[in-house]
């Protein structure tokens, strides 16, 4: 697939809040933030659920210590399993402790699984727990998909009411060829390949990857029985009914939205009878012409085209251009059952549907060899060539060529709105059956008087007609590009084609105009790319058309989304989870002290904090004066001094009380130091004052000394 597309699906997005309507109201609430701020966000929730999974451990700690807290008195595991509870930091570090202390009095305490593994599995549990309410905190910005709304500054839909020839010729067509093969190659990469099961980036751009259709390739024949060639091998394609919020993306409450079908059934058609040969002295060729109906200029006939004349065809032996397709398409366009002006053609009474448009399709090979010929209805080319010969190894081969000058295809395309808020079983559901403009015109019937509902819905259905995209405006933008058979052509020399050939041309037809109707209320949405057609844009004229302007749906992974609903659950449920467990402790304290409730319970959990334990093990042994022992913080008096760590047995340290004269040995120890930093600090300030009062240096006494000498002997 070309860079076409990556480059022409490139969107202005909304970012902030909005309503997904497809997910209701509360559901539906999403923020869009761009990738950067939305990466942001995910680490914030990601800490934030963390931060969670502690707390709720801290909370479960506090309610399982006082639900395990006994006065009687109890084996060391009971009091280890309790100290646990009461200081462990979070689920992995509570977790990992128990673990070790049932490992270590599995074969000492009585009874130690029972006592601590359920305790054990209810970490497990809220450590997955929390586990998967991370995953969750990140899935909360993917619950809502890639889907964000386009920011309409350019709305409009493209008209040619007020152009004149010139300006349609040289601005308008051109554009919509270019969106026409756009689209045309989003169809055939996201549509009809059938190996491309996730798609590339550029197959998830609209609300929905592909829409939806039924094919019956064994259809019976769209028209008078007498015109198809087959009457059992027929194409065709029902999308059903296609929402227009699931499907084409336009965001709107239940109220607003519509349903929109559309059926297409083509056969090839039989020329019998309807063909005839035309000369002219002024013509150097010999004509087919084909009669189903005459043209809007008043030809008798539909469609001419020149016979191939091998004669001329060996004399130029491949020295002229090479053999290649044309493609012809005439539509009729019918409006209360007759074709209206405006149309190409008006059909015989055998070829005329009441309820649809029909475009006839003509396809010529013109000077293309068949290498086996094909028996395709379409193509068929069993008419013998000559032979060819390989120049380069001088092998011959046996060639073919169409059988007539051009072979015809006929489809009938009809469409039908439907109220999806009317019963299915109701008749006033559903407007009755027409080609593509009456179906416009008959929509509002379905509708009822609610004029916002009345002014999107004639809104919606003027994009899909004045787009005007049947199968015949796709081929005549895409032209003979639009023949798969093309794949295999080279040098004017087509190679074996199945029977059914003409099948896979109009799948590729229907998957480019599918495509296009979904990529047709994106562009109106956000308005042309190309500044010159600005002038040609029917631009929208009631509030009600503007909001369905800004609630257009596509996909981009530039943008994060967050469901509201998520972030409203994970921080108001999360926020009193970390703030219970800050507040709880002190609440039901104070409660129990000013009720005297449940004394031992509250103090053995006081009494198992780190610093509570510290002060026990301490004041057992007659070191400091403690106070605040029901407290957080025990604290002594001042100056105390705590008792010592005895490590003479390194595979059992204890505590040791200080020894009676340790105090006094301190202070004596104490007031040596103190001594001789006292004579250190005179001599210091005794060679200070030396130096500052102007003598003579420790050197130059030396050298005064010496001179002494001297003078004596």
């Amino acid at each position: 697939m070309t860079s076409t597309l990556s480059s022409s699906l490139s969107y202005d997005v909304k970012t902030g809040a909005w309503t997904n309507w497809e997910d209701g109201t509360v559901m539906g609430k999403t923020i869009t933030l761009t990738r950067r701020d939305g990466d942001v966000l995910i680490a914030f929730l990601a800490l934030f659920t963390t931060l969670i999974g502690t707390s709720w451990w801290r909370i479960a700690c506090y309610f399982l210590h006082y639900y395990l807290s006994s006065e009687a008195p109890r084996d060391a595991l009971y009091h280890q399993r309790q100290a646990i509870l009461r200081n462990s930091a979070n689920g992995t570090s509570g977790l990992s402790s128990l673990v070790h202390a049932l490992w270590s009095w599995r074969r000492i305490a009585k009874r130690p699984y029972y006592r601590t593994l359920p305790i054990i599995l209810f970490g497990i549990i809220s450590l997955g727990g929390f586990a998967v309410a991370g995953i969750f905190s990140s899935r909360i910005s993917t619950l809502t998909g890639d889907a964000v709304m386009i920011k309409s500054t350019n709305c409009g839909i493209v008209s040619d009411a007020n152009a004149t020839t010139q300006e349609l010729a040289t601005k308008i067509l051109p554009y919509v060829a270019r969106r026409y093969k756009t689209f045309a190659n989003y169809g055939q990469e996201c549509y009809t390949d059938s190996t491309n099961n996730t798609g590339s980036g550029e197959c998830h751009s609209f609300a929905t990857r592909q829409l939806s259709a039924t094919i019956t390739r064994n259809a019976t024949c769209p028209f008078n029985s007498t015109l198809c060639k087959t009457q059992d091998q027929n194409l065709r394609f029902d999308t059903g009914y296609l929402d227009s919020r699931a499907d084409l993306g336009i965001n709107t409450p239940d109220k607003n939205r519509f349903l929109y079908r559309r059926i297409t059934h083509c056969a090839p058609i039989s020329a019998a009878g309807k063909e005839d040969n035309y000369s002219s002295s002024g013509l150097s060729s010999n004509y087919s012409r084909y009669y189903f109906g005459p043209t809007y200029k008043g030809d008798p006939y539909t469609y001419q085209y020149p016979k191939t004349d091998m004669e001329q065809f060996r004399l130029l032996n491949f020295t002229s251009a090479r053999g290649d397709y044309s493609l012809r398409t005439i539509p009729s366009f019918t409006v209360n059952g007759s074709a209206i002006v405006g149309s190409f053609f008006f059909p015989i009474p055998e070829l005329a549907r009441t309820d649809a448009d029909v475009s006839l399709f003509f396809l010529s090979a013109n000077d293309v060899l068949f290498t086996d010929g094909t028996d395709d209805p379409w193509y068929s080319a069993r008419a013998e060539a000559y032979r060819a010969r390989d120049v380069t190894t001088g092998q011959y081969i046996d060639t073919y060529v169409q059988d007539t000058a051009a072979s015809a295809l006929g489809c009938a395309e009809q469409e039908q709105y439907c109220n999806p808020n009317v019963a299915a079983s109701s008749p006033e559901r559903c407007s009755r059956w027409g080609g593509g403009k009456e179906a416009s015109m008959l929509a509002a019937s379905v509708f009822g008087g609610d004029t916002e509902v009345l002014s999107q819905v004639d809104w919606a259905t003027n994009v899909v007609s004045l787009n005007n995209y049947p199968l015949s405006a796709i081929i005549e933008s895409l032209g003979i590009a639009a023949l798969t058979s093309r794949d295999s052509l080279y040098d004017g020399v087509q190679g074996t084609l199945p029977d059914n050939i003409w099948q896979s041309d109009v799948e590729y037809w229907y998957s480019a105009a599918l495509a296009t109707i979904q990529g047709t209320f994106v562009d109106v949405a956000s308005g042309p790319a190309d500044a010159d057609i600005d002038p040609f844009l029917m631009r929208p004229d009631t509030d009600a058309i503007k909001q369905l302007c800004n609630n257009q749906i596509v996909l981009s992974t530039n943008y994060t989304n967050f469901n509201v609903f998520g972030l409203a659950v994970l921080l108001s449920v999360g926020g009193l989870i970390i703030l219970l467990s800050y507040t709880l402790e002190p609440i039901v304290s104070y409660v129990q002290r000013r009720r005297n409730l449940d004394v031992y319970a509250r103090l053995e959990w006081c009494a198992n904090g780190t610093l509570q334990l510290q002060r026990l093990a301490h004041e057992a042994f007659g070191a400091g004066t403690w106070s605040d022992a029901a407290e957080a913080v025990p604290v002594t008096a001042k100056g105390d001094r705590l008792a010592m760590l005895d490590v003479s047995d390194t595979l059992h340290p204890r505590l040791q009380a200080p020894p009676p004269e340790f105090e006094k040995t301190m202070a004596m120890r104490q007031s040596s130091e103190d001594s001789r930093k006292s004579v250190h600090r005179v001599d210091e300030c005794e060679v200070a004052g030396t130096e500052t009062s102007g003598t003579i240096s420790p050197l130059s006494t030396r050298r005064s000394l010496s001179i002494d000498l001297e003078r004596r002997q």
